[in-house]
């Protein structure tokens, strides 16, 4: 917490401490050290301030791990990859689903062409990016119905 006065930082650190000396002193009154020294105790405090903050370490780390790795990997700016999903309304472009959304880019030319969701990247991948497999595996599926066809 930036303060402009250091008075008044130094009085938030008074209390601080008060409100949270259960956290850095034992039952007998003693200082706990260290974490190795009382490793069960720094680990509660630990998952302690984790769970309260869980949520907001989880969406920064979300976001930011995500972009800066599909960045990284692609070799575009975070910024791209921004644009990528803003364009394609972070859906799926052949499901719309919203759920394990990646990057979908040409084997060859490494270009990126889209989001798609796992399930459909798989696909595309287990076919080999081939446009004719694709299409004699619609076929068949015309040919010799689906699960949905009744």
């Amino acid at each position: 917490m930036p303060y402009k006065n250091p008075e008044d930082h130094k009085k938030w650190g008074k209390r601080y401490y008060k409100e949270n000396q259960s956290i850095w002193k034992n039952s007998d009154g003693s200082w706990i050290m260290s974490y190795k020294d009382n490793p069960t105790k720094g680990k509660e405090v630990a998952k302690k301030s984790y769970l309260k903050h869980r949520d907001k370490i989880l969406t920064k780390r979300k976001a930011r791990d995500k972009s800066i790795k599909l960045s990284w990997y692609h070799k575009v700016s975070p910024e791209e990859i921004k644009n990528l999903f803003t364009k394609f309304d972070n859906k799926c472009a052949i499901c719309d689903s919203t759920e394990n959304l990646c990057v979908d880019h040409n084997y060859t030319s490494l270009k990126l062409r889209g989001i798609l969701c796992k399930a459909c990247n798989l696909f595309i991948g287990h076919a080999y990016e081939r446009v004719e497999l694709l299409q004699r595996g619609i076929n068949y599926l015309i040919k010799y119905g689906t699960k949905h066809d009744k």
